[in-house]
């Protein structure tokens, strides 16, 4: 699954739909799932709810916080501590952050206390947007079709931020070389870190989502 589908990206570029072109949608479909996967790269977060897993020597100590690697957070859907399974209802969870703690009887809720659930942990879960954002869904239609539109023409079109590309390699690793009279622009996101030039023209959006560093006290 993808969060932009073929016939969007039909729409989007003034395709029609019919006569079926079963070539032409698996083309298609390759391209969104690129794009896809080079804005996640970029964020940092899966686009698409994502089953995950992760697992740790101890349990909830002290602080009774866990921080899961990957978030936004959808859902917990198990929670292992030693060798028994736990009751998701006895768990709080932050699903911005990606934080879960015991909401637990003793009382110490969301702090805990050293001997409320010793590990090993291990948990399943799963991460994205559910549904996908509109802006977001908005830049990556986008940015499928002017992925498309660069590989059509392989010459002169241009990618997010305005630079002219000479050359498009696609369906692999990207490769992008720029004309003698233009260079790659100098953007970097909100994080500051260099920002690849396919994804230039829609950081405003892409930002916003990007993973964030969570300070637990």
């Amino acid at each position: 699954m993808s969060a932009v589908t073929v016939d969007e990206l039909k729409a989007k570029l003034g395709i029609p739909a019919e006569p079926p072109d079963p070539a032409l949608d698996a083309r298609l479909q390759s391209i969104i799932d690129e794009t896809q996967a080079l804005v996640e790269g970029y964020l940092g977060v899966p686009v698409e709810p994502t089953p995950l897993y992760m697992e740790r020597g101890c349990g909830i100590d002290y602080a009774a916080s866990v921080v899961l690697p990957v978030y936004p957070v959808i859902s917990l859907d198990k929670v292992m501590i030693g060798n028994e399974e736990q009751a998701l209802e006895d768990f709080w969870l932050d699903r911005a952050d990606g934080m879960f703690y015991p909401a637990d009887g003793c009382g110490c809720r969301r702090w805990g206390c050293c001997f409320c659930v010793p590990g090993p942990l291990q948990v399943d879960y799963t991460a994205g947007f559910d549904p996908v954002p509109a802006d977001l869904h908005l830049a990556l239609l986008n940015l499928s079709a002017s992925y498309y539109q660069a590989n059509a023409a392989n010459v002169g079109q241009v990618l997010g931020g305005g630079d002219k590309v000479k050359q498009v390699t696609l369906f692999g690793a990207m490769s992008i070389s720029f004309d003698a009279t233009s260079a790659p622009s100098s953007a970097s996101s909100t994080s500051g870190l260099e920002v690849p030039s396919f994804l230039q023209g829609w950081t405003w959006i892409l930002d916003k989502y990007q993973v964030r560093t969570v300070v637990v006290e």
